[in-house]
């Protein structure tokens, strides 16, 4: 009989199980009679294969998850310490106080060009807060005398009485003082919204249609003043910016040249391609 090797289950009682063993099965002779040997090993030890890989996979998962902490705590908080650090100056940042963020030393590009951008904010809000007080401190310096004004007249009248005549005239300067006030609050309203970019409807606008059209609205007020007006067109001046700014700029333009012009004097506006002129 030759000897070979099979695949087989067999009975293991070192195990006290079947198991899938490798047998070499062989002859041998002894005193002169031939004997079979038959020699097997396991193939598969699966329960401490199983064991083994469970330890293993446990083992690999408490070392990964050791490392992530590692880096985070270590790793990741050294890199994000720059962002911190930003991030605890916008925290405590206050108007009035600087206008520009302390340096914050990054090797990380997307970190600086953070800070550029948080300075560029901070700059921008530094800006509009003194915009802002200088408006307020304008404002309240040029409404407090015409407020004077008022009050001092209706103390007066309230005082001395006085005939009708006198009452009128005093209500009167009252109602002008009043209306003055009225006028620049709108002035200041108007350079507020103008300060603050409140005029984002920007189209073409044609000075040409413009200049016609207050002209035209002008037209009483200059024959009272005994101001002639005249238009010359040759062509037109068009730019892209808000309607209501163009309308109040060639008003205020010609209001001021017929307001301050002389009696038989004239207002000549001229309208060419790119020029607007007010003469």
């Amino acid at each position: 009989e030759k000897e070979h090797y099979t695949d087989t289950l067999l009975f293991v009682p070192s195990e006290g199980e079947v198991e899938r063993v490798r047998l070499r099965t062989g002859t041998f002779e002894h005193q002169g009679r031939h004997h079979r040997i038959q020699v097997y090993t396991s193939t598969v030890e699966e329960d401490d294969l199983v064991e083994t890989m469970a330890w293993a996979l446990i083992a690999l998962y408490m070392l990964l998850l050791l490392t992530i902490v590692l880096v985070n705590n270590v790793v990741l908080r050294r890199l994000w310490q720059p962002f911190h650090a930003m991030l605890a100056q916008l925290t405590s940042f206050r108007l009035g106080t600087t206008r520009e963020l302390p340096p914050v030393p990054s090797r990380t590009t997307e970190f600086n060009e953070l800070h550029a951008a948080a300075n560029l904010l901070v700059r921008r809000a530094a800006d509009a807060y003194a915009d802002q007080r200088a408006f307020t401190a304008n404002a309240a310096h040029e409404l407090q005398t015409p407020l004077a004004i008022a009050i001092n007249k209706l103390e007066l009248l309230a005082e001395q009485g006085g005939n009708e005549e006198e009452r009128m005239n005093a209500l009167g300067e009252v109602i002008a003082v009043l209306e003055r006030l009225t006028r620049l609050n709108k002035s200041l309203l108007l350079l507020a919204r103008i300060e603050n970019r409140q005029f984002p409807d920007e189209r073409e606008v044609s000075f040409a249609t413009i200049a016609t059209e207050v002209l035209t609205e002008f037209a009483d007020l200059a024959e009272h003043r005994g101001v002639a007006l005249h238009l010359e067109g040759t062509g037109d001046l068009v730019r892209s910016m808000d309607p209501a700014l163009a309308r109040i700029l060639v008003t205020n333009l010609l209001k001021n040249a017929i307001v301050h012009n002389e009696r038989g004097g004239s207002v000549s506006v001229q309208v060419e391609d790119g020029r607007l002129t007010v003469r």
